[in-house]
């Protein structure tokens, strides 16, 4: 409901508003993508299941949607790094070799980082309203 009206509210106004990413704790939920789908994910898991998710982008992350948890990061070895206190992944599936061992890896393929290779598991993220 709070994302509908926040949607709502921006066909009205023509103004954007980036919902909160949760907490100033630490996520131990990251979320590796492109930031359109991986902030709206973010969001999601927040107002549904109360789990607050950083947001790491691999490629060009437009400076309206930086912020606490959400940055770009493209370097491996950065990534790596960044990943390291995660409980939680979420990424494509070509980024499970640098998910911490212990973690929970959640698949989600990405055309345009897999390619083709994963696209029979590349999950409708959205439902028709």
């Amino acid at each position: 409901a709070l994302l509908l009206g926040a949607l709502q509210k921006s066909i009205r106004t023509g103004e954007h508003e980036i919902l909160p990413a949760g907490t100033p704790d630490a996520p131990d939920t990251v979320i590796l993508g492109e930031s359109v789908t991986s902030r709206s994910l973010a969001a999601a898991l927040l107002l549904d299941y109360g789990i607050c998710a950083e947001v790491i982008c691999p490629v060009e992350l437009p400076r309206e949607l930086e912020g606490p948890f959400c940055r770009q990061i493209e370097d491996e070895q950065d990534l790596q790094a960044a990943l390291s206190g995660a409980r939680r992944v979420i990424a494509d599936p070509l980024y499970r070799p640098i998910v911490p061992q212990g973690a929970q890896f959640f698949p989600l393929p990405h055309e345009a980082y897999s390619g083709r290779i994963y696209r029979k598991q590349i999950p409708n993220l959205v439902t028709p309203w």
